[in-house]
């Protein structure tokens, strides 16, 4: 039920959703919403500076016209792209911490969550499971993980990362401690290739077109937003610059696949290689 509000309230494919009603009334006026509306909104323009903007909510237009390239199989024009991009700017999401109001400044601005919606939801679901009594669990939306406390054999839990060329093995085990949470961000689930190059769903707002220098990124934090919003910001900002970030972060941590397949791990990362 939890997840199902949380989904209700941010989901931008949704009409009636308090994010379509701030996208719908771009460039007019300030819309009133609920907290955790507010809460992931704030919570992802703040990291937004953390992550030298290469995480920006406000990525919708271009996401939109990458969905349906990826559905088609046809790539976008460089006219499309650079039009679209014109209207991403992460710094033109106005918010008014006392009456939470959400404004887009300028209008054709669109919101879109898939880089942070997954882990809100599987963060609010586990405050939900804690309220309750709960001392074991994990919940998975597939990308994002968290767990409560230790499996009921109290041994910590242990989660396989796929190859992301390989669906069938794994490259190794990320064990998490109790409370900690996991997401990843790659480029296999939606993609498709033209002319020999792969185009996939993370896109760099800095060009317009999807991340080039990694396969798949995984980060471990103590918040699933967080865990969730740091790994499609590393997959970005690329090897050298995404793991230099994720080790100084505290309680972070984060293993790369790099676009040649090798496989990166910063130094306090619970790995166990494959």
């Amino acid at each position: 039920d939890t997840i199902a509000g949380i989904s209700r309230l941010l989901d931008w494919r949704n009409p009636k959703s308090e994010v379509s009603l701030i996208n719908s009334m771009a460039g007019i006026t300030a819309v009133a919403v609920s907290k955790p509306t507010f809460d992931v909104i704030y919570k992802s323009v703040k990291l937004s500076k953390t992550v030298h903007g290469v995480f920006d909510i406000t990525t919708g237009p271009l996401a939109d016209l990458w969905r349906d390239a990826i559905a088609r199989a046809v790539l976008p024009s460089s006219t499309e792209i650079s039009e679209r991009k014109k209207l991403v700017n992460w710094g033109k999401v106005e918010l008014d911490l006392q009456a939470e109001t959400v404004k887009l400044l300028d209008r054709g601005m669109k919101i879109d969550l898939g880089g942070v919606g997954k882990g809100y939801a599987v963060g609010a679901a586990r405050n939900t499971l804690v309220s309750s009594g709960i001392k074991s669990a994990l919940i998975n939306s597939g990308s994002s993980i968290v767990v409560i406390g230790v499996r009921e054999d109290g041994k910590p839990w242990r989660i396989g990362v796929r190859d992301p060329r390989d669906p069938k093995k794994i490259l190794g085990v990320i064990i998490l401690e109790a409370g900690q949470a996991l997401s990843t961000s790659g480029d296999y689930e939606k993609y498709f290739e033209w002319e020999g190059k792969r185009y996939h769903h993370i896109i760099d707002p800095r060009t317009g077109y999807p991340a080039e220098t990694c396969q798949a990124v995984t980060v471990v934090a103590g918040d699933a937003a967080v865990a969730d919003i740091l790994s499609t910001a590393v997959f970005i900002l690329g090897p050298k610059i995404g793991m230099r970030l994720i080790e100084g972060l505290d309680g972070v941590s984060g293993l790369i696949v790099t676009k040649n397949g090798e496989v990166i791990k910063s130094s306090n990362l619970r790995f166990e290689k494959s």
